[in-house]
């Protein structure tokens, strides 16, 4: 069977506004998990945070030839703790989330 692997190697998120309880927000875990070797295409990622935040970017690239994958989908416009990005289609292949 063809595995398909989504690899979140690097976790960086642009927030803007940060106030000071912003500035201490992490990153708690991610869907598919870093590092994650999953069985079918992957559409949607979430991110979920210690803390409320407003993510005003979120970028998908696959490794190697730094390809970017769109976003097919508009982040939230309010703070939250639990961020989902819909994306293109990503198949088998290494990519990085920033």
């Amino acid at each position: 069977m063809l595995r398909y692997k989504c690899a979140a190697v690097t976790m960086l998120f642009l927030v803007t506004g940060a106030t000071a309880a912003l500035a201490h927000a992490k990153m708690t875990s991610s869907v598919p998990k870093d590092g994650a070797t999953v069985t079918a295409p992957v559409s949607e990622i979430q991110l979920n945070f210690s803390t409320p935040l407003r993510l005003t970017l979120v970028q998908v690239m696959r490794d190697g030839d730094q390809m970017q994958i769109p976003l097919t989908g508009e982040l939230p416009k309010s703070a939250s703790s639990a961020v989902k990005a819909a994306v293109s289609t990503l198949w088998s292949g290494s990519y990085k989330v920033s």
